[in-house]
């Protein structure tokens, strides 16, 4: 995971929407993203922790944003990969704290697999994002796929 990765985001393709109703992003865009794999802070724990910071192309979704380093949460409130899955959730509030407390509403959530060395690939039911530029803050999901460019 530790590295840079081009993530390529699309519409949810409308066949694949329940019924119409899921709320999609409305156009593609991509993401940069830095990242940085590091071992959880207790001796119990599985996975590893994901830190880093992402750049949206378009800045209609979200400019710069940053991966939470908090070591004393599940994991499931920042970044976390456990075997060749990961998660990455970056909250809306720019104030976060360190525990296992509900950090809020999320910025973006990517989920998904690593699929083969310098391959990601999304799963579009464990992946949204809200955009700067909607004023109702609508969850939106997405399909997505991250290479090392």
């Amino acid at each position: 995971m530790t590295g840079t990765w081009r993530v390529t985001v699309d519409p949810v393709p409308s066949e694949a929407r329940d019924l119409g109703s899921d709320d999609t992003v409305p156009r593609s865009f991509t993401i940069d993203a830095a990242l940085t794999q590091v071992p959880p802070s207790g001796v119990l724990s599985v996975g590893r922790y994901v830190r880093g910071a992402l750049h949206a192309s378009d800045p209609g979704y979200f400019s710069d944003v940053t991966i939470p380093a908090l070591d004393h949460n599940n994991g499931s409130k920042t970044g976390a990969v456990l075997g060749c899955t990961m998660q990455i959730n970056i909250p809306i509030a720019s104030s976060v704290s360190d525990d296992n407390q509900d950090q809020g509403p999320l910025r973006i959530s990517l989920g998904g697999a690593i699929t083969a060395p310098g391959l990601l690939t999304g799963a579009t039911e464990s992946s949204s994002l809200v955009m700067t530029s909607d004023p109702q803050s609508v969850v939106r999901r997405f399909v997505w796929k991250a290479v090392r460019p």
